[in-house]
């Protein structure tokens, strides 16, 4: 199942928020989106979701590559993913 299981709603996320949907990385299936602000602030992030294995348990990942060691997770299920992706593009934006 794995990404099938939220691919709707992160697509629709995407588009929602016009960033650009990573689905692979090298040989592995991925689902990530690069924030950066170097303009602004110098801040470079990248929000990624694990693959799930139900629609009831979802992890979404914040890495600031700005500082070294900043990781956040999200758990969530498909029903408030939504709303985590918000949450770490807000935090990512800071705004």
């Amino acid at each position: 199942m794995g990404y099938k299981l939220i691919d709707d709603v992160i697509k629709s996320w995407a588009e929602e928020h016009n960033l650009k949907l990573f689905t692979m990385d090298r040989d592995w299936e991925v689902r990530s989106f690069r924030i950066n602000d170097s303009v602004k602030r110098g801040r470079n992030y990248q929000i990624w979701i694990e693959e799930p294995k139900s629609t009831d348990d979802i992890t979404v990942n914040l890495k600031n590559y700005s500082s070294p060691n900043q990781t956040r997770k999200y758990k969530c299920s498909k029903g408030n993913l939504k709303s985590q992706l918000d949450e770490a593009l807000r935090v990512a934006l800071g705004s």
